[in-house]
């Protein structure tokens, strides 16, 4: 502390001795003097108020615990990071498909909470909650039911093993993902044409992704129970992906192409997944009331995105494709999409438009976008949005959605259009007293 304030001191010596060089000593020098006491005593105060601030932070263990302990104890808290999410929505639908239902407003939110703990230099762990609905594609929760308290889920829990080092690689080029997970293929502009972003397969999953010389190559397995049964056989689904990225025409451009292939097994003859009342618009069959699939859904699914800059303005552009190849009808599906602008800061926006195009047995409805076309397949149209960085982790949004329900049903529509607020922080774990 001697030391700083001595440093201190001196600075404000030479900066007064610069400003007064030719004025009349006597009397600078005593307002010096005056000056340099304020400085000490403005110092003073200061070094309290950090070593209070540094007392705050750390807990007093009790002398029965021993330094290695204590050490081990602050360890873990270093390793452990929580982040939370907190989103409010309202929107309004319009939808014709369904004869005599009037326009619907409602208000929807939706919070989530993660840890991520660090349990070695190879292995995370990754745990989620969340207090919003139980639908596999949807993850917000309607402020209805007179008050009552909400559920909250278990929406994330799985393990993130680091493996590339094991092999002379780079220790994130192949990483080992088991329990209930984010969806692990790669997904052009995160393109909910096959899968919600909300759908969160539970099984196993092998990721590589490596950075050559030329070009980056990613590859994605995956192996997840969709239902299990006591009787019957299992359904699942077994996916694999391939993709490489690359830089074009002196890197002013990014192209990412990959395909997959998901095999939904067991599907055809088994109850409609979730419900067993709703299709979610694939071919059914009904029996004692229940529906059954018909059709087996082993799609082929490929992209291309492309990205680059125009006077400083990023944008994105891909088109996105898959067909079922168990289905000889209704089986295809695609979508175009383009987005402009990025958020990172205050006063950062971006704009983003699709075109999706749905047959009813091209995808399992229950798992793909839940707000296009009200949820499910056998549809087509618009999707407009755009978001706005307001602060830092919030921004808000609007969406527009303009479909057709029912494809060779023109009259049969449906119309959405939602605006949203949310706010996001990251912590780790403090240790206070």
């Amino acid at each position: 502390m001697n030391q700083l304030r001595t440093i201190i001191t001196s600075v404000f010596c030479l900066l007064f001795i610069t400003s007064v060089w030719a004025a009349d000593s006597g009397d600078r020098i005593e307002w010096l003097k005056q000056e340099i006491m304020r400085q000490n005593k403005e110092i003073e105060v200061l070094t309290v108020q950090v070593k209070e601030l540094q007392s705050d932070d750390q807990i007093e263990y009790p002398a029965s615990i021993s330094p290695e302990k204590i050490a081990e104890v602050e360890e873990w808290q270093e390793r452990i990071k929580m982040k939370g999410y907190f989103l409010m929505r309202h929107e309004y639908q319009d939808d014709t498909s369904l004869a005599g239902k009037t326009p619907r407003n409602r208000q929807l939110f939706k919070v989530v909470l993660t840890m991520d703990a660090k349990v070695n230099e190879h292995v995370d762990m990754i745990f989620q909650l969340l207090a919003a609905g139980a639908a596999p594609n949807s993850s917000l929760l309607v402020y209805d039911d007179y008050f009552d308290s909400k559920d909250i889920y278990l929406d994330l829990a799985y393990i993130d093993w680091y493996l590339g080092d094991m092999f002379g690689w780079e220790k994130s080029d192949l990483r080992l993902w088991g329990g209930k997970m984010p969806i692990p293929f790669y997904r052009p502009q995160n393109s909910q044409l096959v899968l919600d972003t909300d759908v969160h397969p539970e099984g196993g999953a092998l990721r590589y992704a490596h950075q050559f010389e030329c070009v980056y190559l990613f590859a994605n397995l995956g192996a997840f129970w969709v239902n299990e049964d006591e009787i019957n056989a299992d359904s699942g689904l077994w996916g694999a992906q391939v993709g490489v990225r690359n830089k074009l025409f002196s890197d002013s451009v990014t192209v990412t192409s990959g395909i997959a292939y998901f095999d939904f097994s067991n599907t055809s003859g088994e109850k409609t997944f979730f419900s067993d009342t709703n299709s979610y618009g694939n071919s059914y069959r009904t029996i004692g009331g229940k529906k059954y699939y018909i059709e087996d859904y082993d799609l082929i699914d490929i992209f291309n995105e492309y990205a680059f800059d125009v006077k400083g303005f990023p944008i994105t552009v891909a088109v996105h494709g898959v067909i079922n190849a168990a289905a000889e009808d209704d089986n295809k599906g695609w979508a175009a999409s383009a987005g402009v602008g990025k958020l990172k800061k205050p006063g950062d926006w971006k704009a983003y438009y699709e075109y999706r195009y749905l047959e009813k047995d091209a995808v399992i409805g229950v798992f793909t976008d839940s707000n296009f076309n009200n949820t499910g397949t056998n549809g087509k149209g618009h999707i407009m949005a755009v978001f706005y960085q307001l602060a830092r982790n919030t921004k808000v949004s609007s969406w527009l959605f303009i479909n057709h329900k029912t494809l060779g049903h023109p009259d049969r529509g449906h119309r959405g259009l939602a605006g949203a607020v949310g706010t996001a922080g990251r912590a780790g774990l403090r240790r206070r007293v």
